[in-house]
């Protein structure tokens, strides 16, 4: 998952930001099983948010705010057909159309031995 960090406070001990090449603003890439062991995403990130920045950037803070990027994804479908497939960079799209009764395309084989059409964006 991706999360902003914004309005963050940096002990720089009086040193500028831009002389440490310290944000005021970023994006991370936080893999969200590391949150697993906690009761929500939000809970994990109001402990750790300070601790993965400062190990980022190798400063301590003392405060920040953040809020988790949502990645929305776009599908048109018409007559039962993708039309069009519009997703955020990194996002991987895969359908699985079980719909395949006189199909001539090439067909897939699941697990449980039935045929799809599969379809990938991204």
């Amino acid at each position: 998952m991706k999360v902003r960090f914004f309005d963050i406070e940096w002990a720089t001990d009086g040193q500028s930001l831009e002389k440490c090449g310290l944000p005021t603003e970023c994006v991370l890439e936080i893999d969200e099983e590391l949150a697993k062991d906690y009761d929500t995403v939000d809970g994990y990130l109001d402990e750790e948010a300070t601790t993965l920045l400062s190990d980022q950037y190798g400063f301590l803070l003392n405060g920040c705010e953040y809020e988790v990027v949502k990645q929305i994804v776009n599908i048109t479908v018409e007559g039962g057909v993708i039309q069009h497939v519009e997703c955020p960079p990194g996002v991987k799209v895969v359908v699985r159309d079980y719909d395949v009764d006189g199909s001539e395309a090439d067909l897939n084989e699941d697990e449980n031995g039935d045929k799809f059409i599969e379809g990938i964006w991204g």
